[in-house]
């Protein structure tokens, strides 16, 4: 359902697959969304501050039922925090003006996007909430309504993530134009900053696909009963004796496809840099400082499966509380 810094967000429970820790919360007392809302647990958690997280269970706008007067102010949710290990209410009063009336164009962008999109930086949390983003600062107890970037397309795939420099805004449209936009923020001003527009269809017609295969692997269970994922080895090249046989579980490389960028996976966390998911199964890494293409290979996707929900995963080794359930520890899990 989410992730930060390490942690994973799932239904009713929270787990560091690095430490192999976990931990069950409590039932949130009352999960009914309002009519023409839905609701979503967000997660903060920074191990460099404190060794405790906080879910966030808020109410969103639902794209068929835009609302300029939402939110309200104060602005009243329920908080779940591991120091405390209970729900409690919280409100969040408005710093800034009221978001303005929705562009009907951006109806059409946003009908069929139901992104759960969130990122946790230097104490507050931006949430993407379909129409704008909505930043909580956990400190003051204040939110502030960030409009989304001037867009003007009709479809695409958007990401909102963190990296180098903080919040960063990815629009991917069309066959391969990609624009990638930087929140440049203040003591009171917010502004959206485009930082890279490219279409990556030349960088991509000549791309030697075949020279690469990456080292994606399958881990945990699968619904159907396959034990491996057997695959038509790619052929090598017999006069270099330094090619080293990919392993069975490789995806053999499709030479011509028609490329796309289908899915955004998320930026690196600590360079500018973006993972693409380009048409069936190949995966890139795009370098927004040189505009360097890398290719990292196919995914392991095998007939009917497909790619529900993605997450650029930092493992975090430092022990929080969630220590005292360990997956050694517990039978059930």
């Amino acid at each position: 359902m989410g992730h930060c810094n390490g942690l994973l967000l799932l239904w009713g429970g929270v787990a560091n697959p690095a430490t192999r820790q976990w931990a069950c919360l409590p039932c949130h007392p009352d999960r009914t969304p309002t009519e023409g809302f839905m609701k979503h647990d967000f997660l903060a958690y920074d191990p460099m501050v404190s060794p405790h997280f906080e879910v966030f269970f808020m109410e969103c706008v639902h794209p068929a039922n835009p609302n300029s007067e939402w939110p309200p102010s104060p602005y009243t949710m329920s908080t779940f925090s591991s120091k405390t290990w209970r729900w409690e209410e919280r409100s969040f009063t408005r710093e800034g003006m009221p978001p303005r009336s929705i562009d009907p164009n951006l109806l059409l962008l946003m009908r069929d996007v139901y992104s759960h999109d969130s990122v946790y930086w230097r104490g507050r949390l931006y949430v993407f909430n379909i129409f704008f983003i909505i930043r909580l600062d956990l400190e003051d107890n204040k939110y502030r309504v960030i409009e989304l970037p001037p867009i003007n397309e009709a479809r695409g795939d958007i990401h909102l993530g963190k990296s180098e420099k903080g919040v960063y805004y990815v629009f991917a449209g069309g066959w391969c134009k990609l624009q990638i936009w930087f929140l440049n923020e203040s003591i009171d001003h917010t502004e959206w900053m485009l930082k890279h527009e490219i279409g990556l269809k030349p960088l991509l017609e000549n791309f030697p696909w075949e020279h690469s295969h990456g080292s994606w692997f399958v881990q945990g269970v699968r619904d159907n009963n396959d034990e491996t994922l057997d695959r038509k080895k790619p052929e090598w090249d017999s006069d270099n004796d330094d090619a080293t046989p990919a392993p069975t579980t490789e995806v053999s490389v499709q030479k011509k496809f028609h490329k796309y960028i289908s899915r955004i996976f998320g930026f690196h966390p600590y360079k500018e840099i973006i993972f693409l998911h380009m048409s069936l199964t190949r995966v890139v890494a795009y370098h927004l400082k040189n505009s360097k293409v890398e290719d990292l290979g196919c995914l392991p996707v095998d007939g009917d499966d497909w790619i529900q929900s993605s997450c650029v995963y930092t493992p975090c080794w430092i022990e929080s509380c969630l220590r005292a359930n360990s997956v050694e520890s517990n039978s059930e899990l």
